[in-house]
Formats: C-alpha cells, sequence, structure tokens
C-alpha cells in the first residue's frame, strides 16, 4: 500500500465542534456590528464554508446576508442547489454586518486584500483563513497574528480578530493507520509527505501494525519483497471441471507479451488445509466432500394444506398425474423426484408436499403446482 503523509503527524479535534465553534464567533461579530471576511480559492472550499454558515444561520434563526465578491456567473454555475436557493446568498458589498466571501486566499492581491486593508483596522471585525497560507504571503502573516503589515509602501494596521480553519483534505495520522488497519497490506509505503514527517511516523505504522514500512526519498529505490506463495493441490476431477480462459488475441502492431504466459481456468472448489501453507482443492460434489471427510447438507421444503377432490386432481394434473386416487389411503405419490403424501380427512383431502432445489430443477410446472396448493410458488417458499 502506498500513501500519503502530509498530514501524517496530525490528530485533529472533532470537525463539527470547530465549525460551530467557528459559526459562534462569526454570530458574535456580527451581532457586535462588524464584518466577517473569508478568503477563498477554490470553489469546493466556499462552497463547504457557505454551507456551513447556512446551516447555522438556520438553526440561529439568523438574517445576516452571505456575500461572494467574485464573478457572479461561476458562483452560481459552482454552487449547490442548497446554496444557490439559500435567501441569505447574496452579491456586491454592504455597509451593513455581513459574511464577505472574496479571493484569492491568501491575500496577495484583488478583492480579499482590499477589503482586508478596510477591515483590518476596525477591532469588531473578523478574518477568517480557511486553510494554509504560504509563507512570505499576507494570508500567512495574518495568521501569525502580526499586529502590523507592512505592503509595498503601505503599513496596514490589524486590529481585526483572525481566526484559522482547517479544512484540509488530507487526513490526519489517526485516519491514514485506519485505513491502513481496513486495507490489511503486506507492506506499506509512505510518500508526498515532509521527511522528517515521514520518518517519524514511520515506526509508529512499524510499532502499532506490525507492518514493514518504508519512507524512501526522492529518487531513492525502495525493493519490496513479496510473500511466500502457499502450495495448493488441485485433485484431477477438480482439474477435469475446470474452464480454461482463453488468452487475449495478439495484435500485429503490438510486440507480443503473453505469447508464453501459461494458460488460466476458473473453477469453484472446496479447500481444505493439509499444513502450515498447503491447501487442497477438490471439486463441489458428493466426492470432493468425501474426499474432504465431510457430508452434504440437504435442505428440503414442505408444504401442507387441505384441498377438495377436484381441487386436488387439477392440482396434480399440473405435474402430470391424470389417474385419480384409488382405496382408501393414504397415498405416496413420487411424482419426478417430488414426494406428495394424501391423506383423507372426512369430505376433503390432507396434502404434505415435499421437495428440493433439485426437483425444481427437474420437475416441469413444480411453481404453478404449489400455487394451485396455496402455497405461493417456489418465490414464496420459506
Amino acid at each position: 500500500m502506498i500513501t500519503e503523509t502530509t498530514c501524517c503527524t496530525t490528530v485533529r479535534s472533532s470537525k463539527r465542534m470547530k465549525e460551530y465553534e467557528l459559526c459562534c464567533k462569526v454570530q458574535e461579530c456580527l451581532e457586535k456590528g462588524g464584518k466577517v471576511l473569508v478568503p477563498l480559492l477554490m470553489m469546493g472550499r466556499s462552497q463547504e464554508i457557505c454551507m456551513i454558515f447556512e446551516e447555522h444561520w438556520a438553526r440561529a434563526q439568523l438574517a445576516y446576508p452571505i456575500i461572494d465578491l467574485r464573478q457572479q456567473s461561476e458562483v452560481i454555475r459552482g454552487y449547490s442547489e442548497q446554496v444557490r436557493a439559500s435567501k441569505h446568498f447574496a452579491y456586491g458589498l454592504r455597509p451593513t454586518p455581513a459574511v464577505v466571501l472574496a479571493g484569492p486566499a491568501m491575500l496577495d492581491a484583488g478583492s480579499s486584500l482590499q477589503i482586508f486593508k478596510s477591515l483590518a483596522p476596525d477591532s469588531k471585525n473578523l478574518v477568517v483563513i480557511p486553510g494554509y497560507c504560504l509563507p512570505g504571503t499576507v494570508g500567512n502573516l495574518v495568521q501569525a497574528k502580526s499586529k502590523q503589515i507592512e505592503l509595498d509602501e503601505e503599513i496596514i494596521r490589524v486590529k481585526c480578530e483572525v481566526e484559522t480553519v482547517s479544512h484540509s483534505d488530507h487526513t490526519d495520522s489517526r485516519g491514514i493507520l485506519e485505513l491502513i488497519a481496513q486495507t490489511s497490506p503486506q507492506q506499506v509505503v509512505l510518500v508526498h509527505g515532509a521527511e522528517p514527517l515521514m520518518k517519524s511516523f514511520q515506526p509508529i505504522v512499524t510499532r502499532r501494525l506490525k507492518l514493514p514500512c518504508y519512507s524512501p526519498g526522492v529518487g531513492e529505490t525502495v525493493e519490496l519483497v513479496a510473500a511466500d506463495s502457499l502450495q495448493v493441490l488441485a485433485s484431477p476431477a477438480l482439474l477435469l471441471e475446470a474452464q480454461v480462459v482463453e488468452a487475449p488475441p495478439v495484435l500485429s502492431s503490438l510486440p507480443v507479451m503473453h505469447g508464453s504466459a501459461p494458460p488460466a481456468a476458473t473453477f469453484s472448489a472446496l479447500a481444505r488445509k493439509r499444513g502450515r501453507d498447503l491447501y487442497e482443492l477438490h471439486p463441489r460434489s458428493e466426492e470432493g466432500l468425501a474426499q474432504c471427510g465431510l457430508k452434504a447438507h440437504r435442505v428440503r421444503f414442505s408444504h401442507r394444506c387441505t384441498l377438495s377432490a377436484n381441487d386436488l386432481q387439477e392440482a396434480l394434473s399440473i405435474v402430470g398425474h391424470e389417474n385419480p386416487l384409488e382405496g382408501e389411503g393414504p397415498w405416496d405419490l413420487n411424482i419426478g423426484g417430488l414426494s406428495c403424501k394424501v391423506g383423507k380427512e372426512a369430505a376433503a383431502f390432507v396434502v404434505t408436499v415435499l421437495w428440493d432445489r433439485k426437483a425444481e430443477a427437474e420437475v416441469p410446472k413444480l411453481s404453478t403446482f404449489l400455487e394451485a396448493l396455496g402455497a405461493g410458488g417456489l418465490g414464496a417458499r420459506g
């Protein structure tokens, strides 16, 4: 198994609790008369933030607008029906308290930077950074709670509140370990992560999951040794029943890559363990069961009903028994593997039918016969 390890040493708290705390801070800011700026980059991330706010707005019965300052046509096409139908969703900046979504996400330029300049000096306002900002960007300085940011010849004094919400698409260390445990691979290779983090996470995987784990560097080669295969002995009877899979056609325009491949076959078999790494395969038949030291279990179905003489004769004619019953009974009728016992009570007949899956395949019109007896056909058997 090869897994990415961007956040392999991070253990995140409950996402739902963090979202609730964020919404409470946003609500508190709006109720104080402030504005909230959420700089965003990706449409998917902005849609997620919008839906979080929309659900909280509905629970708290808020009426503050959620404003997106990016191109309206692109936003409408990208958002889900829930966000598009929201009565709080709006466009265009306004002086009243509101939540403003603007790009780019790292506050380097554009509308998000311009709005940040106007909101930063007021302590009533709030800036929510919903992700990671690269070092050297304005967003990174805001995340670091810098009180003064120099931008070209301009100095921005930051008095507003700043909150960072981690909505990372990468799973944390707990999620990576759970995924490895569920997959149950033989070996694990860690990639796409900082080298020091991978080196510290590697022994955790080895110790907790008892698996060989590798964290190769860029350009480094890892040799993965496969585990020893199991030895399986197939009986001749099974090989005779196996269906050979034809090799794919060879195209003249392509080099032959499978010409020497051994033939493949498909079969259904009984596996009997003979040793630690040795198995025997036998056909799924009475002979195969006997070779495995097993006995076949036979499942039989039954139905009991009371019929008049005319109804009984009509039902028996369905399965080809045309002769009337003679004598006083009881009668044992064997109709092509179908066992039918008939007894007489007063002017009626008590019928007990026994059958198995073999009879279902061999007796014509069995389902119609059972329906005539009130059994509901084969689909209603229990």
